[in-house]
This record gives C-alpha cells, sequence and structure tokens, in this order.
C-alpha cells in the first residue's frame, strides 16, 4: 500500500514541477532525486488512533521503493494550545492514543524531522455520519459493491471510503497427516493447512459527494468491484467499509489524487493535474510537500458473502495443475519423498494388513498458507 502511494505522489509531484512537454527530457529535480516529504494520514476524533504514515519521494526510477521518514517527532495540536504526540510505531508509522477532541476547536498536524519543521493548516473536527448499508449485485465476472449513507444536519456533503477485505479459501486436498522428525503424524486441528484467511486493504479511492443535492444523501455509491477470477469469492468473503467526512477542500484534493492514480503513462506523456494540500514546510515554505490532512471520525460497517453460494464456474486460483501420487509406506520411501517438506502425505491407502502407502501431492497444493493466508480464523468471522 505504502508503495503503491508512493507511486501516486511522484506522479504528482512531477504535475507540481513539470509542465507538459513534446520531447523527451529528464526534469533537472526529478534527475537530481529530490526528497519531498509524504504524509498519510488524518486526524481521528473517533475512539481510535490518528495513524500518521511520512515517507521520502525519489526520482522515478526508484519510484517503487518505500523510504520511510524515521525518527521525526509529530504531533497534533489545537488551536485552544492542546498538544497530542504520535509515537512511532515501525518505521515512518507514528500513532497517537485515543484522543478526546473538542468538536468546536481547529486541530493541525505538526512534524520536525531531523532537518526541518512542517505543518498543516488548521482543520476544523467533522462528524462522520453512520453507513446506513453496505449492498451488493451480481455482474457477468463479479460482484459490484454499494454504500449508501445520509446526514440529516445535511452538514457533511463529502465522504470518503475505503475498504478492507477479508476473505476464505481452501487448498486443493485436504491433508490428515504430516511427516516430521521421520514420523507421520496425524493433524488435529490447530495443525490443519486446509482452510486460510487472507486480508487486503484496497488500494483504490472511492469518493461521493451531495453538494448538489437538496438533501445530504449518497445513495449506492459504487465503491468496489470484486472479480471472480481473484479467487477471493471462492469459500466465503467479507468486506469492511469505512467512511470519513471530509471538507471541500479535502474532497477536491482527493478527486486530483484519484485522477492522477487513472494515469499510467510516463512523464513523457501528458501531466496529471497538479496537487495542492494543505501541508507545508516552515523551514522552507518553497518546499513541496504531499499530503492533506482533515479530522473527522470514522464510520464503518461490515458485510459477509457466502461465495460457494454464487452462480460462478468455481476458481481454483492456481490449483488447476494440481494432482495426487502414491508412496509406499516404508520408511526409507517416505523420507526420501517427504524429507525435504517440498511433497506433503494427503490421505492413507489401507489394506487389511494396516496402511500400505500414501497419497500426497506438493506443498503448494496442500498447504493453504502457501497462498499468502493464515490458518488463524479472523476473532469478527462469522
Amino acid at each position: 500500500m505504502k508503495q503503491y502511494r508512493n507511486a501516486i505522489y511522484i506522479g504528482c509531484l512531477l504535475a507540481m514541477l513539470t509542465g507538459s512537454c513534446v520531447d523527451p527530457y529528464n526534469p533537472p529535480a526529478i534527475a537530481a532525486a529530490e526528497s519531498y516529504l509524504v504524509v498519510e494520514g488524518f486526524i481521528n476524533s473517533g475512539s481510535d488512533p490518528s495513524v500518521f504514515t511520512l515517507s521520502r519521494t525519489r526520482k522515478q526510477a526508484n519510484a517503487g521503493n518505500f523510504i520511510p521518514e524515521v525518527d521525526a517527532q509529530v504531533s497534533i495540536e489545537g488551536e485552544n494550545g492542546e498538544r497530542y504526540t504520535l509515537a512511532e510505531q515501525t518505521e515512518g508509522t507514528y500513532a497517537s492514543s485515543s484522543l478526546t477532541l473538542n468538536p468546536t476547536t481547529r486541530y493541525r498536524i505538526h512534524i520536525l524531522t531531523q532537518r526541518k519543521e512542517y505543518a498543516s493548516d488548521y482543520v476544523p473536527v467533522k462528524s462522520t455520519p453512520p453507513i446506513d448499508s453496505v449492498t451488493w449485485t451480481l455482474a457477468q465476472d463479479g460482484i459490484q459493491l454499494f454504500v449508501t449513507t445520509h446526514d440529516p444536519e445535511n452538514n457533511t456533503r463529502y465522504y470518503r471510503w475505503d475498504a478492507e477485505e477479508t476473505w476464505e479459501y481452501v487448498s486443493a486436498f485436504f491433508s490428515n497427516y504430516q511427516y516430521k522428525d521421520k514420523q507421520m503424524f496425524v493433524r488435529y486441528d490447530d495443525d490443519l493447512i486446509f482452510t486460510c484467511w487472507r486480508s487486503d486493504q484496497t488500494k483504490q479511492i472511492y469518493l461521493g459527494s451531495s453538494a448538489r443535492l437538496t438533501d445530504d444523501v449518497i445513495y449506492k455509491q459504487p465503491i468496489m468491484f470484486t472479480p471472480v477470477a481473484t479467487g477471493k469469492l471462492m469459500e466465503k468473503y467479507s468486506i469492511l467499509v469505512k467512511q470519513y467526512a471530509l471538507s471541500q477542500q479535502g474532497f477536491e484534493y482527493w478527486q486530483i489524487l484519484e485522477k492522477n492514480t487513472e494515469s499510467t503513462g510516463s512523464i513523457f506523456d501528458a501531466q496529471p493535474s497538479q496537487l495542492q494540500g494543505n501541508i507545508h514546510c516552515l523551514t522552507n515554505p518553497q518546499e513541496p510537500v504531499i499530503g492533506f490532512v482533515d479530522a473527522s471520525s470514522i464510520q464503518q460497517k461490515r458485510i459477509f458473502i457466502v461465495g460457494r453460494s454464487l452462480p460462478f464456474r468455481t476458481i481454483n486460483i492456481g490449483y488447476e495443475t494440481c494432482d495426487l501420487d502414491t508412496v509406499p509406506n516404508t520408511p526409507q520411501h517416505l523420507e526420501d519423498k517427504f524429507g525435504d517438506g517440498y511433497f506433503v502425505p494427503v490421505n492413507p491407502i489401507g489394506s487389511s494388513s494396516g496402511i500400505i502407502a500414501y497419497t500426497y501431492s506438493i506443498n503448494q497444493c496442500v498447504d493453504c498458507r502457501e497462498k499468502g493466508g493464515t490458518t488463524s480464523k479472523p476473532d469478527f468471522w462469522q
């Protein structure tokens, strides 16, 4: 996610530093590998911490590299003198404790790096209305999700959403056995590797506005399309939608950022729109800073979809070539086959004299964790 955002900000930075061009060239600022601060996050007035990620831009050749801004002093400041310190949790990520902010006071983020000082504009605290519903409809090759919300006070008008997907999936073969220390053991519940869960934070930007409507209502705003080809709808699928109230300026910032993410050309193509945030370098006011800070609460809603009940052809997410073979049940055969972990036993083959052989397959076809998931069921899973 951080690498993805940095790539976006590189494009935005190019827009700030260059104009459209016909003849290919390397802009001097980019060739010089100028490093500008990127600020991601918002001031959370709800019960959860405020989390900010600080990083640095790089020239286009290194746009995929995430460069955290470490050892910074980060705080949230109120115009009334309140001050809350954010602690560095991981490199470049800073988090506060849960805050109780005064809704009548404006707040800003203040950042002191090893070299320079930065601060955002003071922004008012907005109250995010609850999500009314998250719904979905079937499409030819996936499902389309929608969000509906409203503000009876007509005070919000500008909205942003992001989402976290979690899906359950299974491996090609269910294994009741494991081979270790030159012995075959029966797998129990804690050792089963057939069912996994995996989560992913969506990278798209979803925005909605009711500014042109009489009532502050967002009805069935499309927020996400999940293709069946991803395999996420294989067994069971869940999505957690988070809703944020934005200022008009914040909404316009995210609109430009959304448009810039749709640009897939090089620096020699037409450049993305200029991105103007509300964060400034106090040490050098001419230095660009990438980011926009709003202050609001978060509202969220989770839904579940039983994927295996959907009328789609089964998607095996890479298990199409999986097959089974057999190995005799002798110490030498088992050690030769399973000693290095590449193959995994699946089922025993028995006779009147006991187990005479085992079926087996490669690890990637038996252990669901090979697809990036975990066998630990999430606490929220239904």
